[in-house]
Parts: C-alpha cells; sequence; structure tokens
C-alpha cells in the first residue's frame, strides 16, 4: 500500500512504530531506522537496489517496522525529476514485495528548511555546481570563487583538492573529507566527544577496520597522535598499510584481531569504504565480516565504542551491540557534530 501522507498512521498508532527510511540515490540505496518514538534514527546501511530487494523482508521482520518512508526529490520549483520518475518505479517494486505501508515525503522540504535557518544567520548557500553536467572541478571552483563566499566547505572523491583550492584562493576553505586522505573535522569533533569523557588523561585508544581507505582513520590517527594519546590499530592487512601509519607515529601499536581489548578505553570502529574496494572483492568483505565484525565478546573490558556512521550493520558492528551496548557514544559523536561545525564556521566567519 503505497500513501501519500504520514501523519494519520503516526496518530493512529500513538506515535509509537518504527519506521525505514530510504535515500534513493543515483548508485546506492541509504537505509535508516527510526527508534519507536520516531524522535532519531540510526543508519543502517547502504544497498544495491538487487541487494535491497533481497533483504528488505528479512529487514523489516527483524527490526519490528511499520511503515517504510521515501523521499521524492522534486525540483525546488516543485517541477518532477527524473529521479521523481525512478523513485517511483522503485516504489512500485518494492510495493510488490512488502506488505506494510510506504509512504512519501517531499524532500525539497529540507532544502527549504535549511536555506531559511541559513538565511535567518544572513549566510547564502550556494550548494548545487555543474560537475554533473561534464564541468571540470577546477572550472567549477573558479565560478563559485568569482562569487566571492565567505567561505568554501568541500567534499570530494579527490585527494587534497580542498588543500590545492586554499592555495589558490584567499576565501577559507574547509576540508569536508577529500578521497581517502582526510576529514578534518570528523576528527575534531571526535576528539571533543572524547575530551568531554576522559578530561585530560591520556588514553589508549584502539581504531579498527578499513584504516587504508578512511579519511577519518587518517584525521584521528594525526591529531590523537599529536595530542599525546596512544593508538592501536586494529586491521587485517589488506585494508592496512603499516609504512605509512608509521611515518605520522612510529609509536603505534598493531593488533591483529579483536581478541585482545583489554587495556583499550575506546574502541573506534570504522565503515568499510565499499565503493573504493576493488571490484569483485567479494572474499575480502566476507573474510572481514567473520573476523573483525565486533561482537560482545570483544568488549568484555567495557570500553567505550565509536563509529563515524553511518555503520553497515553485522560486518563492522553487530545489531546486538549496535542497539544494546551501554557505553556506545555513537549518538553522541552525531549531536557534536553539529556543534563541532557549527565553532569552525563561527571562528571562520568572525
Amino acid at each position: 500500500m503505497v500513501v501519500d501522507t504520514i501523519s494519520d498512521f503516526l496518530l493512529s498508532n500513538n506515535y509509537t512504530k518504527k519506521f525505514i527510511a530510504i535515500d534513493f540515490g543515483l548508485k546506492h540505496i541509504g537505509i535508516a531506522i527510526s527508534d519507536p518514538s520516531n524522535i532519531i534514527s540510526i543508519p543502517y546501511g547502504t544497498f544495491s537496489e538487487k541487494l535491497l530487494f533481497e533483504n528488505i523482508g528479512e529487514i523489516i521482520t527483524n527490526e519490528n517496522i511499520h511503515g517504510i518512508i521515501i523521499g521524492k526529490p522534486y525540483h525546488l520549483d516543485g517541477s518532477i525529476s527524473k529521479m521523481v520518475t525512478n523513485v517511483e518505479k522503485f516504489s512500485q517494486d518494492l510495493e510488490n514485495i512488502v506488505s506494510c505501508p510506504i509512504f512519501f515525503i517531499d524532500e525539497r522540504l529540507s532544502s527549504k528548511a535549511y536555506k531559511s535557518i541559513r538565511k535567518s544567520e544572513k549566510t547564502n548557500i550556494h550548494e548545487k555546481s555543474s560537475l554533473s553536467k561534464g564541468e571540470s572541478f577546477n572550472d567549477t571552483m573558479d565560478t563559485l570563487m568569482s562569487m566571492k563566499p565567505d567561505v568554501l566547505i568541500i567534499r570530494d572523491k579527490n585527494n587534497f583538492s580542498p588543500m590545492e583550492i586554499g592555495k589558490r584562493s584567499k576565501i577559507p576553505v574547509i576540508n569536508a573529507g577529500d578521497g581517502t586522505n582526510e576529514h578534518p573535522t570528523q576528527a575534531l569533533l571526535d576528539y571533543c566527544v572524547i575530551r568531554e569523557i576522559f578530561k585530560k588523561k591520556k588514553i589508549k585508544i584502539g581504531i579498527c577496520g578499513d584504516i587504508k581507505h578512511s579519511r577519518v582513520a587518517h584525521s584521528n590517527i594525526k591529531l590523537l597522535s599529536k595530542l599525546g594519546y596512544e593508538i592501536h590499530i586494529i586491521a587485517p592487512s589488506y585494508f592496512l598499510d603499516r609504512k605509512d601509519l608509521k611515518k605520522i607515529n612510529n609509536k603505534i601499536i598493531f593488533q591483529k584481531n579483536l581478541n585482545s581489548l583489554k587495556e583499550l578505553d575506546i574502541l573506534m570502529m570504522l565503515r568499510v569504504q565499499k565503493e573504493r574496494i576493488p571490484k569483485g572483492a567479494k572474499n575480502m568483505m566476507s573474510s572481514f565480516k567473520k573476523d573483525f565484525c565486533l561482537q560482545n565478546k570483544h568488549l568484555l573490558n567495557k570500553p567505550y565504542l565509536m563509529h563515524p556512521g553511518p555503520v553497515n550493520r553485522n560486518i563492522e558492528i553487530s545489531d546486538d551491540v549496535l542497539d544494546n551496548y551501554p557505553k556506545s557514544l555513537i549518538l553522541k559523536q552525531v549531536e557534536m557534530g553539529v556543534f563541532l561545525r557549527m565553532a569552525c564556521l563561527q571562528y571562520i566567519l568572525k
């Protein structure tokens, strides 16, 4: 059953039902699952359309889902985009598989609300580029810089591109993630979460997972090493470049598995970067899932648990740990991310 409004359904169920929210992308489909109060949602993972259709029934049963919410990305003037047409076809196919109701929301609302908030802060946002139409990255940046913005926030698939733009321009640049290289604001917010709990104590921090492809790992290792923390790296050889890490910190301690975490105060799990792993590397993924998916048996010493999100459930962290582990800081990281990035903008624009 496809429905266009969700309010009556929520009201009739006293707002106590869990939902799956689906973000339909060009290449991948992301899903998140709400809590029963519908106040927060937790990233669940990304799927191809085929893989999602194969697993959606099991997810609905295991998570006790009562409805599916899908966004329709209309153009801001209300006209139908090609993506809306794709979403509608996807929804029709999905309806043939599931029995719970499917609701649509107008995704323009999030963009409009965001622009409204920024307008109230007297900030103009240029969100779209012409990269998707064939324009080069440098030409797009030249166009943006000619508008004389107060700040450029750049996320790009290529390593070092924000730094290259920073060298060419007097406009402040915030690196929101460049390829496999760096994600500075994520490292800063992670440090803020750690500092809030441990104050100035120099603790032992384990970082586990796809180190090789993770910009979050690289920024955290650099920052936390500089601040004097003891860093433990837990990863299989195929997700690791020891030589490069030793250049950052030659005192890094390497561990081969999750079975000896008794010394750690914090364990930071990482997202497996599926999009950066060579095609045909299914053996790599199945091997990682078997040997490095975090289970309760690995947490007997009760370290605090962190993850930058989104989490690939039952690949990096088991359902039981993600849903029930009492010392998880994952949602605290999300909350801190808002304040940290506000602080960065305030510092740059003051």
